[in-house]
């Protein structure tokens, strides 16, 4: 769940900003003298939002007094935009086993290998291959085990993906772009578990070079590798 602040915060910016029927309206929380939040977790206390940034910080929410606050530093060096235009097909995707330690390559040759979502019966996962455009599925259990397959070929490039308390997807869209085409351009896509896409998110204009977006207790929380601050609205 959404630590107590951080819901607190999010509830009484949407109660600020409202909700349009005909489009989202987003409110902006800015992050410290840096750009990107790239993704969001919260801890086994409930704590959080924490969101990593473009120089490699990892910053967690303090509540609406302190708001922002570094909490670690693990790593300074990015090339995720020389990755993703040199056509590099070295991507994996990997299990690691956190009691003996042991790494298990379960996929080979992916281009730009991204964002990872579990299914809500633990019997298949979803994995991004951004620079391929395409969302691919690899079966963990049942008749189909250890076999992958395309679960959605996209005309933009996806990025982080994450489920919701319905067992949904959102796959966040990465167009790369410093601003957006269009104040109508999908920054992400809710999807079933049958790659149908349920609803196309539009960022007005404002939101652009979406890396994730989290659904949490009724709000959605927009990330992104280019922008100074995090999106909230409403679902």
């Amino acid at each position: 769940m959404l630590s107590k602040s951080f819901l607190a915060l999010c509830f009484s910016l949407v109660l600020l900003i409202g909700v349009s029927e005909a489009a989202k309206t987003y409110q902006q929380v800015p992050l410290p003298s840096s750009i990107g939040p790239e993704s969001f977790a919260f801890d086994c206390n409930g704590e959080g939002a924490y969101t990593g940034v473009g120089d490699g910080r990892i910053f967690k929410w303090q509540g609406p007094i302190h708001g922002w606050a570094e909490f670690a530093v693990p790593s300074r060096n990015r090339q995720h935009l020389t990755l993703a235009s040199s056509g590099d097909s070295t991507g994996r995707l990997m299990k690691y086993d956190p009691i003996t330690g042991e790494v298990t390559v379960l996929l080979r040759g992916l281009r730009f290998a991204n964002g990872v979502a579990l299914s809500r019966d633990g019997s298949y996962l979803l994995v991004a291959e951004t620079s391929r455009n395409r969302i691919l599925r690899y079966w963990i259990e049942g008749p189909r085990a250890k076999t992958v397959e395309t679960f959605l070929q996209l005309l933009d490039a996806p990025d982080n993906i994450k489920r919701n308390e319905a067992g949904e997807f959102w796959v966040a869209l990465n167009n790369g772009r410093s601003t957006p085409l269009f104040r109508q351009q999908a920054i992400a896509l809710r999807l079933d578990g049958e790659g149908r896409i349920l609803e196309a998110l539009e960022g007005n204009g404002l939101l652009h070079s979406v890396s994730e977006v989290e659904e949490r207790n009724g709000i959605l929380l927009v990330g992104s590798v280019a922008m100074p601050y995090v999106g909230l609205t409403q679902v």
